[in-house]
């Protein structure tokens, strides 16, 4: 009992001696706020843009994305592979998805712009085309 007490203790006074750090005008604070000369006021967070995927009606994934990096649907997404039948594209951003685990915008890909887009019907340079089930990985960028 009196060590669980203690354990306790000491964890409350270590996140009280960190939220009660002093700092300098303009330094960032470790718990989230800039200091001013005025006033204290709370840090912009960034957050990683996303595309839904889904794989059907209702089953939909949102996927956090870093811009000019391959998200590859392999290991904890091979779920996706060959199953993306539509996906929601943050406005800005250009994604291309491609029939391979390396984002290579050869044989079958497509290029999309941010909306809504249903795999059966997306746009090609030779008109629409059923691109549905075939997603293996993507890529996207601000436009």
């Amino acid at each position: 009992m009196f060590n669980r007490a203690m354990t306790t203790f000491t964890v409350l006074a270590a996140v009280c001696a960190a939220a009660c750090i002093p700092v300098s005008d303009s330094e960032v604070v470790a718990r989230g706020a800039v200091r001013t000369q005025s006033s204290i006021v709370p840090a912009t967070i960034e957050v990683a843009p996303t595309v839904s995927l889904c794989t059907g009606q209702q089953n939909c994934f949102t996927i956090p994305f870093v811009s000019y990096s391959c998200v590859s649907f392999t290991g904890g997404l091979s779920f996706l592979a060959s199953e993306v039948s539509s996906a929601t594209i943050p406005g800005g951003f250009v994604c291309t998805f491609a029939a391979n685990t390396k984002c290579e915008p050869q044989g079958e890909y497509v290029v999309l712009p941010g909306g809504k887009w249903n795999f059966s019907e997306v746009p090609g340079p030779n008109g629409n085309f059923n691109f549905n089930k075939r997603a293996e990985s993507f890529i996207c960028s601000p436009i």
